[in-house]
């Protein structure tokens, strides 16, 4: 099995989505879906929008660094409790009794590239968190406390880390 073309039939599933073709996909599911891309751009606002206040508030009460790497630290630390609450079953669901499983389980895959592709496929119903908490947060901090450049690098394999903790 070729496993980047089941990726790039993946990323095709997911462009039709959210942009169908004429004829194919009825436009109120593809208008549902652009309104909750819009949502979680809108929230992910919101949120770099109160944590730089926060952080900022932080910062005129004499607070140093340290007081916002906490603040910075228990948003993290909240958004994995999330994580573990709310995406843990969609994860699990999605490994254990996916309408595909089957199908898969009898193609020529191993087992690890079964268990890889099937977290490929819960990725984005599960990680909405980071996207719209974690990153913004990290922006925030970064307008008033600038990061080094690898401390940017590191940064997706941090978020994939922790989206891989529950």
């Amino acid at each position: 099995m070729i496993v980047s073309r089941v990726v790039l039939g993946r990323l095709r599933v997911l462009r039709n989505l959210l942009l169908p073709r004429a004829g194919r996909r009825s436009p109120r599911r593809a208008a549902a879906s652009r309104a909750a891309a819009v949502m979680g751009l809108v929230i992910a606002v919101l949120a770099y929008l109160v944590v730089h206040r926060l952080l900022w508030l932080l910062i005129e009460d004499g607070g140093g660094v340290q007081d916002a790497v906490g603040a910075l630290a228990a948003i993290i630390n909240l958004t994995l409790v999330g994580l573990f609450v709310f995406d843990l079953h969609e994860g699990l669901s999605s490994l254990l009794s996916d309408s595909d499983l089957d199908l898969l389980r009898r193609a020529p895959l191993t087992p690890a590239a079964l268990l890889g592709l099937k977290l490929l496929d819960a990725l984005p119903r599960t990680s909405l968190l980071l996207v719209v908490l974690v990153v913004p947060s990290v922006f925030a901090f970064h307008t008033l406390f600038p990061l080094p450049a690898w401390g940017w690098l590191l940064l997706p394999f941090q978020l994939t880390a922790l989206w891989a903790v529950p």
